[in-house]
């Protein structure tokens, strides 16, 4: 008996939808891998030696946060339907009033 296997579709684009989303999520994880790696490499012995890479991540961590959470939001949006609206508001335009300000 033989089978044959035809190709679906709609099987890899999930297999390469989830693999995206499997790499954007671990982004931050990855920034305290390496400053952990980091410490380790500068002396795991001395207090003193993990303070930069925690100051590092920290604001790795706080300067990915934003695109990371536009990028799956978007992801979300645009493989689902589904809207996620965002925590804040974007600011409207400058408009001038009558009185001048």
């Amino acid at each position: 008996m033989r089978v044959s296997v035809v190709p679906n579709p709609q099987v890899e684009a999930g297999l390469l939808r989830a693999c995206v989303v499997v790499v954007v999520s671990m982004l931050v994880p990855a920034v305290w891998v390496a400053a952990v790696a980091l410490g380790i490499r500068w002396g795991a012995g001395n207090p003193w030696s993990w303070l930069a890479p925690f100051v590092l991540v920290c604001v790795g961590t706080l300067g990915l946060s934003r695109p990371v959470c536009r990028t799956v939001r978007l992801l979300v949006a645009r493989w689902t339907a589904t809207a996620i609206p965002a925590g804040y508001r974007q600011a409207g335009p400058v408009t001038r009033m009558s009185t001048g300000y």
